[in-house]
């Protein structure tokens, strides 16, 4: 009986090892876990909150996020330790290919990162929610938060 128990418990280990080995895999490779954050609302700052890098946040104009015009993307990353941030637009749904756009440093405002991108068409799907993934570099480290987007307009 105390085998039966011994080998149903390490089965139920060797389960949750390998239903959570991506997670343990990113983190020994040094990979950031991602943390979404919802930015239905984009008349407002989107604010993100890390343990590691303090508040981040993420500002979009138009706010109606128009499909294939340019956003001006501006990220508010106060920590001093940033070094850089990039932003991506990804389709949460659909792989829509990498839209990376750099950001450029104030040079008035050293906390805010600023640059212009653009959300394509998505001819399949008009309702595609759409992601904004912002990797802050700080000391050496990426730190990644997303923000969902939801639509963009037609």
């Amino acid at each position: 009986m105390g085998k039966r128990l011994l080998l149903a418990g390490l089965i139920l280990i060797a389960i949750a090892l390998l239903l959570n080995l991506p997670g343990i895999l990113r983190q020994i490779n040094g990979e950031p876990a991602v943390r979404q954050y919802d930015c239905l609302d984009r008349e407002q700052e989107c604010l993100a909150a890390s343990t590691s890098i303090g508040q981040v946040s993420l500002s979009i104009e138009p706010a109606s996020l128009p499909a294939m015009q340019p956003l001006s993307l501006t990220v508010n990353a106060s920590d001093r330790r940033v070094d850089s941030v990039n932003l991506q637009f990804i389709g949460r749904d659909m792989n829509m290919g990498l839209q990376p756009v750099p950001l450029i440093r104030n040079a008035d405002h050293p906390d805010l990162w600023q640059g212009e991108g653009v959300i394509s068409l998505c001819t399949v799907d008009a309702d595609m929610v759409w992601l904004a993934r912002v990797t802050v570099m700080a000391s050496g480290k990426p730190y990644v938060v997303e923000f969902v987007l939801g639509a963009a307009t037609h």
